[in-house]
């Protein structure tokens, strides 16, 4: 098969909307900020679809793989590693703040801060509790889950539905092999929604420079480049990290995901791409059920980028009011992120929510109008932690699939050598049962 044509290639194509984006943003800045309906779509038409994969992949990667003691280690081992990174993530962001002071010299008197802006961040609810987030797990009805786009509750009725298939002999395998044909069907309708997703670049990116200016885009003052910076500097090197412990590279790595990355970055939304990750990670080489159980649940408990983003927006909101945090307040402050970053779902806007949470926990040791100080530029700094946690995710299933023995990783480097193959996403999902089955003879 001929090599595909750049221009008919989804990276090129969704390059061109972010260019064509940008430029009627500037152009036409009322209509451009009138173009965010069209990256919404995209992202619904593909959050429809991630609960049924989820399950579906999950579940027959459970009853396939028979070893149900396999998969809980594999759960506590990606509940480890989430837990690491994330805690690493939150001493990352402190220092980067202490060591630059972006709101040093800003002297905000917290009584002037105008809330009005921030009225829908100023009662969020309360902390969840232990009991709180089990309880969540667990869904009202088998369809509740499905409807209300949990994945965690999908998550743990695949869990469940896997083990029976295991165990349910020839009437479990009829039913795993339907399944199976299923998830071909899923990712095919998917195909066809990703013709979408330059429309739903121009839109994005429309929207942006339309509504905060061309401008905007270069120069967002000295909190934004901060955040970028240290969003790079985690990945560089925790994640990084991670890669070099899989026996990957990191920068191959981003290269093989690069078109999921633009879109990541016109959307501010990692749920776009979820399915192109599962197919991707499973051409890598990765185990569909450890692929079906870490990327789910990274998606609410690894959100690395949003975990920076708020560990850095309290210290700068702490710096702007003149009221620097001691010691034992930072130690609150990464006790309290535990619990608050967790559980959250990786769509546009959720990390200025939890900011907001974390701040309304503190216990008045920070005015939460603070946030009005950061609204206005919360759009691209929320691009940085989308990217990221896109980025950890991925990293966390070859972490933990290599822990696992459940990567062939003489298929990860050639593949990652090879670059991504769009022609092949249906052939790819086909071939599931047969990977799956190679990676557990590993």
């Amino acid at each position: 098969m001929g090599k595909k044509p750049l221009y008919k290639t989804l990276y090129f194509q969704v390059i061109v909307g972010l260019i064509l984006g940008a430029i009627f943003g500037y152009l036409y800045p009322s209509y451009g900020a009138q173009m965010k309906p069209l990256g919404d779509m995209f992202v619904k038409c593909i959050k429809m679809l991630i609960a049924p994969l989820v399950f579906v992949v999950l579940a027959v990667g459970i009853a396939q793989l028979g070893d149900l003691k396999r998969v809980g280690r594999a759960g506590a081992k990606a509940v480890v590693y989430f837990e690491i990174v994330t805690t690493l993530a939150m001493i990352i962001g402190i220092a980067a703040m202490y060591l630059t002071q972006p709101a040093a010299g800003m002297n905000i008197d917290p009584a002037s801060l105008d809330s009005s802006s921030v009225k829908m961040y100023m009662a969020p609810g309360s902390m969840p509790t232990f009991f709180g987030v089990v309880l969540g797990l667990i869904p009202n009805t088998f369809v509740g889950a499905f409807a209300e786009g949990n994945s965690l509750q999908v998550v743990v009725l695949a869990c469940l539905f896997g083990v029976v298939l295991g165990n349910s002999g020839a009437v479990g395998k009829r039913t795993t092999d339907m399944l199976n044909d299923f998830v071909i069907i899923l990712f095919r309708v998917i195909n066809i929604i990703m013709y979408l997703a330059p429309i739903a670049a121009f839109g994005g990116i429309a929207f942006t420079v339309g509504r905060f200016g061309l401008g905007s885009l270069m120069s967002l003052g000295k909190m934004v480049a901060v955040v970028y910076l240290t969003n790079i500097i985690y990945v560089a090197v925790v994640l990084g990290g991670s890669c070099w412990l899989a026996g990957v590279s990191l920068w191959k790595y981003i290269k093989y995901i690069r078109e999921e990355i633009l879109i990541v970055f016109a959307t501010c939304s990692t749920e776009p791409v979820f399915p192109q990750m599962m197919r991707k990670l499973e051409k890598l080489g990765c185990q569909r059920s450890i692929i079906g159980l870490v990327l789910p649940a990274g998606y609410s408990f690894n959100l690395c980028g949003t975990v920076l983003y708020v560990a850095m927006g309290v210290l700068f909101i702490s710096q702007a009011v003149n009221k620097p945090l001691s010691l034992q307040d930072l130690l609150m402050l990464i006790a309290i992120m535990t619990v608050t970053t967790k559980g959250v779902a990786g769509v546009a806007g959720i990390g200025f929510i939890t900011l907001a949470l974390t701040l309304s926990t503190l216990d008045g040791l920070l005015p939460i109008e603070g946030l009005a100080l950061l609204i206005g530029v919360d759009r691209f700094m929320s691009e940085a932690r989308a990217l990221t946690s896109l980025i950890a995710n991925g990293v966390a299933v070859l972490t933990v699939a290599r822990w696992e023995n459940a990567i062939d990783l003489t298929v990860a480097r050639r593949e990652l050598d090879r670059g991504p193959q769009p022609d092949l996403v249906v052939a790819e999902a086909g071939a599931g049962s047969a990977n799956t089955q190679m990676a557990t003879s590993h």
